[in-house]
C-alpha cells in the first residue's frame, strides 16, 4: 500500500473541481480555488507526478457504443509475484481491457473487458489460458446488465444519471477518434486535439458539444489513487430476497446515494448486485455491514465481501473498443 499524500484543502478543490469536470479551464479553475492560474497548473502537475491522479477520464456511455462491460474473474496458481505480474502485464496490454486490480481473497485479479459480444470476451480468455494454461486456475464472467461508476463521491459530490441517445443511431470515424484520444485524456488541450485529427479548435468544440448533448460523453472527470487518500476498497456482492418491489427501490436508492458507494452494477447470474464501497478501515466497513443488516436485512443478504489490494490500470475505455469497426 502507498503512503497516504497529505493535501491540503487547496488540493483537495482542486480534486473536487476536476472530477466535476477535468476541461475546466485553468482560469476558471484557479478563480474557484483563490490561486493564481500558474499555481493551479504547478499543483495539477503536481498530483499527477505524485501519482494521485491516475487519469483524466472521458466517462462515455458505452451501450451507445454498441458495448457491453463483461466483469472478469481470475483465479492463479503456482504464481510467485514475478509471476503474477507477468500475468497482470498480458491483462492491461489487451486493448479490449479497462478496469483492472487485483485482490486478498479467491481470486486474485479482477478486470473489465468492454466488447460488443461474449466472442470478444472469450478471446480475451482463450489468449490468457493459452499462454498461462498452467496458472489459471479458475476463472468467471459477469455480464454487467447496467453499470454506473460515481467519479466524484470521493470529495462529496452528489451522484448524477444521466441517459442519451445517438441521433440517427450512430456516430462517423471522426466522432470514434476524438472519444479515444480523450477517453484516457480527457484535459488534452484543444490545439493538441487539433493536431491529432487535423481540424480546427471550433469544429472539435462543436463535437463534443454535440457528443455531450447526445449523452455519449457523460462527463469529464478524473481518476485518483485511492490509497493516497488514505481509502481502502471493497467489493461487496448481494443477492436479492423475495420481497415487496418498494422495499427493493428503497434499498438501491440507499445504495445509490450512499456517499461512499463508488460504484454499482447488477450482472446475470451469479449474484444479484454488486458494488463498491469505500472506507478509512476495517471499521467504517463494518459499521456499513451493521448498518445495511438492521435496515434491509428482510431485502437482501451479502453474498461475498472482498478487498480491492492495487489498482492496476484505470477506469476508461480501452482503444480496441474504437478500432472494432476499422
Amino acid at each position: 500500500m502507498k503512503t497516504e499524500v497529505k493535501l491540503d484543502a487547496k488540493n483537495r478543490r482542486i480534486l473536487y473541481e476536476l472530477s466535476k469536470n477535468c476541461r475546466l479551464p485553468s482560469v476558471r479553475l484557479a478563480k474557484s480555488v483563490g490561486v493564481s492560474r500558474e499555481v493551479v497548473d504547478y499543483r495539477i502537475k503536481q498530483l499527477v507526478d505524485k501519482g494521485v491522479i491516475t487519469c483524466f477520464v472521458a466517462d462515455i456511455d458505452i451501450g451507445l457504443l454498441g458495448c457491453t462491460r463483461y466483469l472478469v474473474y481470475l483465479e492463479l496458481q503456482n504464481v510467485d509475484e514475478v509471476e503474477e505480474v507477468e500475468v497482470l502485464k498480458s491483462v492491461v496490454s489487451n486493448p479490449f481491457v479497462s478496469w483492472t486490480t487485483t485482490q486478498t481473497g479467491k481470486w486474485n485479479v479482477i478486470f473489465d473487458v468492454i466488447a460488443k459480444d461474449i466472442k470478444q470476451v472469450d478471446g480475451v480468455i482463450r489468449g490468457l489460458q493459452s499462454q498461462y494454461s498452467s496458472k489459471i486456475s479458475d476463472y468467471r464472467i459477469a455480464t454487467q446488465l447496467e453499470y454506473r461508476h460515481y467519479y466524484s463521491k470521493y470529495f462529496g459530490d452528489e451522484p448524477e444519471e444521466k441517459k442519451g441517445s445517438v441521433e440517427d443511431g450512430k456516430m462517423d470515424a471522426v466522432d470514434m477518434k476524438l472519444l479515444s484520444v480523450l477517453s484516457n485524456d480527457a484535459r488534452i488541450s484543444y490545439i493538441a486535439l487539433s493536431e491529432k485529427l487535423n481540424l480546427s479548435a471550433n469544429a472539435i468544440k462543436y463535437r463534443l458539444q454535440k457528443l455531450q448533448k447526445e449523452g455519449v460523453i457523460r462527463r469529464f472527470t478524473i481518476q485518483v489513487n485511492k490509497d493516497f487518500l488514505g481509502l481502502q476498497v471493497y467489493n461487496i456482492q448481494f443477492t436479492f430476497k423475495d420481497t415487496l418491489p418498494l422495499r427493493s427501490r428503497k434499498f438501491l436508492n440507499h445504495i445509490r446515494y450512499h456517499p461512499n458507494v463508488n460504484f454499482y452494477y447488477f450482472p446475470l447470474g451469479h449474484w444479484d448486485l454488486e458494488i463498491g464501497l469505500f472506507v478509512k478501515d476495517v471499521n467504517q466497513l463494518r459499521k456499513f455491514i451493521i448498518d445495511f443488516k438492521n435496515k434491509f436485512s428482510d431485502v437482501v443478504r451479502i453474498y461475498d465481501c472482498m478487498s480491492f489490494y492495487e489498482e492496476i490500470k484505470p477506469n476508461y475505455v480501452p482503444e480496441g473498443v474504437f478500432e472494432v469497426d476499422k
